[in-house]
């Protein structure tokens, strides 16, 4: 498991630089057609008879094979071929150095991102989606305060049985509070667990609460009910108090 855990790491990593692979192919493809049109009027056509086979000398020079069916024969094309080798280096270690740099970020990180998806993929063992999260961080909110201290936190990830130990669920908790206030909001717990449906999460939050103002507005009650128990988790999970109105809206996680 911890194995397939670490897997996912070199997969994040991979995303991240997965950004910059547009401006990386696109200055490739930049390298292989002007070096590739270099060779080619440089070299003569009993040696290079067409582009394809000079943009084929390119590439094979740009990705170090060099099979030998194709080189250059006069001295132009041994320049062009030679500034070639010198462009190819430089630039190799441009992607390298930006996968690299991802994996140094991530795997200095690994701890926090283990843990988030460990609490993650046990919310979805519970039955729980992320729309319902703001609802689960209410629930360990004994205080009612908007915020869950570090005693609070640790009720709920102790619930999850994720295995862990309590140093570790403090760093877990620091990486929570991202604002140092010894204190995690609604805001940060959602921002934490599902970054990229942040917006779309909170987007119901606002909608469901204006809809229960119109509500109270209009039948006169003052009061709404914040009752937890009357609905059930899953697997042995806590309880919701009600369904989401927003149900049928997919989150991104």
């Amino acid at each position: 498991l911890r194995s397939f855990e670490k897997f996912h790491l070199l997969l994040n990593a991979f995303e991240l630089a997965f950004e910059a692979l547009p401006v990386l192919l696109y200055t490739l493809s930049i390298l292989v057609l002007f070096f590739s049109a270099l060779i080619y009027f440089a070299e003569p056509r009993t040696n290079i008879t067409t582009l394809p086979q000079a943009v084929w000398l390119t590439i094979t020079t740009m990705m170090t094979v060099g099979y030998g069916d194709v080189m250059p024969r006069t001295t132009s094309g041994l320049i062009c071929t030679s500034f070639l080798i010198i462009s190819s280096a430089l630039y190799m270690a441009i992607p390298l150095g930006i996968v690299g740099g991802a994996f140094s970020r991530v795997w200095e990180d690994r701890d926090r991102l283990m843990l988030i998806r460990r609490t993650r993929n046990r919310l979805q063992q519970w039955g729980y989606t992320p729309k319902d999260i703001l609802e689960l961080f209410y629930l360990y909110d004994s205080d009612k305060s908007g915020e869950l201290d570090l005693g609070e936190f640790s009720e709920m990830i102790g619930e999850m049985r994720l295995g862990i130990s309590a140093d570790r669920i403090v760093n877990l908790f620091k990486t929570f509070d991202t604002d140092g206030s010894g204190k995690v909001d609604d805001e940060e717990f959602v921002r934490a667990l599902y970054p990229k449906g942040y917006n779309t999460i909170f987007h119901i939050k606002t909608w469901g609460a204006d809809l229960g103002t119109e509500i109270m507005e209009f039948t006169g009650f003052g009061k709404r009910n914040t009752d937890m128990g009357n609905g059930s988790g899953g697997d042995g999970g806590p309880a919701l108090g009600y369904d989401n109105p927003s149900s049928s809206e997919t989150i991104d996680e």
